[in-house]
Protein backbone atom coordinates (compact mmCIF):
# COMPACT_ATOMS: atom_id res chain seq x y z
CA UNK A 1 0.00 0.00 0.00
CA UNK A 2 1.04 3.53 -0.06
CA UNK A 3 2.57 4.76 2.38
CA UNK A 4 0.67 8.80 3.52
CA UNK A 5 2.42 11.54 4.97
CA UNK A 6 1.52 12.07 9.04
CA UNK A 7 0.34 15.61 9.59
CA UNK A 8 2.39 17.76 11.84
CA UNK A 9 -1.05 17.18 14.17
CA UNK A 10 -0.31 13.98 14.61
CA UNK A 11 3.06 14.41 15.68
CA UNK A 12 1.56 16.69 18.48
CA UNK A 13 -0.95 14.69 19.47
CA UNK A 14 1.96 11.94 20.32
CA UNK A 15 3.86 14.42 22.19
CA UNK A 16 1.05 15.93 23.86
CA UNK A 17 0.06 12.43 24.97
CA UNK A 18 3.51 12.12 26.32
CA UNK A 19 3.58 15.19 28.06
CA UNK A 20 4.48 18.84 27.48
CA UNK A 21 4.92 20.53 30.60
CA UNK A 22 6.95 19.50 33.01
CA UNK A 23 6.91 19.98 37.30
CA UNK A 24 9.62 22.72 37.43
CA UNK A 25 8.29 24.64 34.26
CA UNK A 26 6.82 28.09 35.31
CA UNK A 27 4.08 30.13 33.64
CA UNK A 28 4.71 33.97 33.46
CA UNK A 29 7.17 33.73 36.64
CA UNK A 30 4.65 31.11 38.73
CA UNK A 31 3.95 27.73 38.76
CA UNK A 32 1.93 26.34 36.54
CA UNK A 33 -1.96 25.40 36.78
CA UNK A 34 -4.19 22.86 36.05
CA UNK A 35 -5.10 23.79 32.63
CA UNK A 36 -1.98 24.64 31.02
CA UNK A 37 -2.19 21.29 29.02
CA UNK A 38 -5.35 22.31 27.60
CA UNK A 39 -4.23 25.93 26.57
CA UNK A 40 -1.10 24.61 24.87
CA UNK A 41 -3.27 21.92 22.54
CA UNK A 42 -5.61 25.39 21.80
CA UNK A 43 -2.48 27.01 20.50
CA UNK A 44 -1.15 24.20 18.54
CA UNK A 45 -3.88 23.49 17.12
CA UNK A 46 -4.09 27.35 16.32
CA UNK A 47 -0.93 27.14 14.42
CA UNK A 48 -0.87 23.44 12.99
CA UNK A 49 -3.90 24.85 11.01
CA UNK A 50 -2.07 28.03 10.21
CA UNK A 51 0.69 25.54 8.32
CA UNK A 52 -2.22 23.71 6.49
CA UNK A 53 -3.02 27.37 5.06
CA UNK A 54 0.14 28.83 3.98
CA UNK A 55 1.81 25.99 1.38
CA UNK A 56 5.71 27.47 1.87
CA UNK A 57 5.35 25.03 5.01
CA UNK A 58 4.88 21.98 3.46
CA UNK A 59 8.70 22.06 2.67
CA UNK A 60 9.20 21.18 6.28
CA UNK A 61 8.91 17.71 7.97
CA UNK A 62 6.01 17.05 10.10
CA UNK A 63 8.36 16.42 13.43
CA UNK A 64 9.96 19.73 12.67
CA UNK A 65 6.82 21.42 12.15
CA UNK A 66 5.23 19.83 15.40
CA UNK A 67 8.63 20.76 17.26
CA UNK A 68 8.44 24.47 16.03
CA UNK A 69 4.14 24.70 16.89
CA UNK A 70 5.04 22.90 20.29
CA UNK A 71 7.60 25.86 20.71
CA UNK A 72 6.11 28.44 19.66
CA UNK A 73 2.94 27.47 21.62
CA UNK A 74 4.74 27.81 24.97
CA UNK A 75 6.69 30.94 24.09
CA UNK A 76 2.78 32.52 23.36
CA UNK A 77 1.91 31.26 27.17
CA UNK A 78 5.13 32.11 28.64
CA UNK A 79 5.97 29.08 29.94
CA UNK A 80 10.09 28.97 31.05
CA UNK A 81 12.42 27.70 29.79
CA UNK A 82 10.98 27.93 25.99
CA UNK A 83 12.65 24.28 25.17
CA UNK A 84 13.98 21.42 26.78
CA UNK A 85 17.00 19.45 25.53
Amino acid sequence: GRVRPTPPLHVIGYFLAKGVVFEDDTWQGRALIDKIPKYIKKYADFFCNLTLQEYSFQQYLPTHLAAAILLASRVALQITPRWRP
